[in-house]
């Protein structure tokens, strides 16, 4: 059954344009430990470095849950998932959720990688 989900961070400068809302087969606890391996081993792959909502929700759909649908901002949430209130709470498990290989897809890493060094050269600009 497909459940709706709010990916919101406390800290975000403009909470508007960073929300997403999507719609998802996977369960709510299931689908926090997956945000919680890819903060992780976005941190791993660069340190202090996080991906954005909609970043996200696109690697969720892409590797984990191909059926999740973008939301229209006026649509009702089940769920709410702050990625800050996710990394505190999964933060002293972070090697444990790193190692567990029912998290781990192959090419998301380089994926990852590639994403942040994106972002990089977007925000290098002369």
């Amino acid at each position: 059954m497909m459940v709706n989900y709010l990916l919101t961070h406390s800290f975000a400068k403009d909470k508007d344009s960073y929300d997403v809302k999507f719609k998802s087969n996977l369960r709510v606890t299931y689908l926090s430990n997956i945000i919680a391996y890819i903060q992780f081993l976005t941190d791993d792959i660069k340190h202090a470095s996080e991906l954005s909502a909609i970043e996200t929700v696109m690697i969720l759909k892409m590797f984990y849950d191909e059926s999740i649908e973008l939301l229209d901002d006026d649509v009702d949430c089940k769920f709410i998932i702050d990625e800050y209130e996710n990394w505190e709470f999964y933060c002293g498990v972070a090697d444990k959720l790193l190692n567990d290989q029912e998290y781990q897809r192959d090419g998301l890493s380089k994926f990852i990688e590639k994403l942040l060094l994106n972002q990089e050269s977007l925000i290098d600009v002369d």
